[in-house]
């Protein structure tokens, strides 16, 4: 129905399809797993002289990553961006870095490099970035990459050198909820992940007074 009515609005002498209109239906077809549909949608509002912006691209991120390789993504990204001379904001590489992380994919190593690559062309974390990637780190048991990206979004001292830089900080923190998931993830563990939780506990604290944690939850890290 929705492509109905872009046959109609074509048709009409007043009215003529738009960056909003291409952008909504590949968004549909990406929620669809209509990949083949998507790009032709593409190749339509490139036809109709409608340049893509990267509200589109972060559309064909979501597109791509649901049906093609996680190489085919970045490549598709790449292509339409450098085509259109349009620099990837923070939505673009956020989608990117959920490519890298989604369940069946789970290269979670791409997803930080993704995060890297982009503190070096000057596009800022946002809120989004982090919880992702740190989500994907607790749950893969990387807790040394959770502790650097923790550090790296609060300012604590002693993060990876690419995640030290101040625009690598989050604006506004962390939220007390994403620090307690983190770090209850973490001392759900044991041994040497345990107290990598417990150092960066002690550390916050002294940034967020009274931040807190249920010791019931928490084993023995806490005890």
């Amino acid at each position: 129905m929705a492509f109905q009515v872009l046959e109609t609005m074509k048709q009409s002498k007043h009215l003529r399809p738009d960056e909003l209109v291409y952008n909504t239906l590949m968004d549909g077809c990406a929620r669809q797993n209509q990949y083949s549909r998507g790009i032709a949608v593409l190749k339509e509002m490139e036809k109709a002289g409608v340049p893509p912006s990267n509200f589109t691209l972060s559309v064909l991120v979501k597109l791509s990553s649901r049906d093609r390789s996680l190489q085919e993504t970045f490549d598709l990204c790449k292509e339409v961006a450098s085509k259109y001379n349009i620099k990837p904001n923070v939505h673009v590489r956020n989608n990117l870095i959920q490519a890298c992380i989604i369940p069946h994919r789970r290269c979670l190593h791409r997803g930080l490099a993704e995060l890297e690559t982009m503190l070096k062309e000057g596009v800022r974390p946002d809120t989004r970035t982090y919880t992702l990637l740190l989500r994907a780190c607790v749950a893969a048991g990387a807790m040394s990459e959770v502790a650097g990206l923790v550090r790296g979004a609060t300012g604590l001292p002693g993060a990876p050198e690419y995640l030290a830089r101040p625009e690598a900080r989050l604006q506004g923190g962390l939220s007390r909820d994403m620090i307690a998931e983190v770090l209850m993830g973490m001392s759900n563990r044991c041994g040497t992940d345990a107290a990598i939780a417990l150092q960066l506990f002690q550390e916050l604290k002294t940034k967020m007074p009274g931040l807190r944690l249920d010791p019931k939850l928490a084993g023995q890290a806490w005890r």
